[in-house]
């Protein structure tokens, strides 16, 4: 049970990294797509640096053991 809840955080983990460098690579996608979902102009750039920042910060805590429900609840 333990190897499949270690299996878990590591992929889930590697999801939200891969998200939150691609995201950091494509700031002008980024903004435009918080822009798609409506987002005020005024907010679009500020939330295209934070969102990436706040799934990389997921990412790490998800793999160590004393912040992985701090975590998942994060990336919930």
């Amino acid at each position: 049970m333990i190897a499949v809840l270690l299996l878990g955080r590591l992929v889930l983990s590697g999801v939200f990294l891969v998200a939150g460098f691609a995201k950091l690579r494509d700031q002008a996608g980024t903004r435009q797509a918080f822009l798609g979902f409506g987002t005020p102009a005024a907010l679009a750039k500020p939330f295209a640096v934070l969102l990436p920042i706040a799934e990389l910060v997921v990412a790490i805590g998800i793999l160590t053991a004393s912040f992985a429900w701090i975590s998942a609840m994060g990336a919930l």
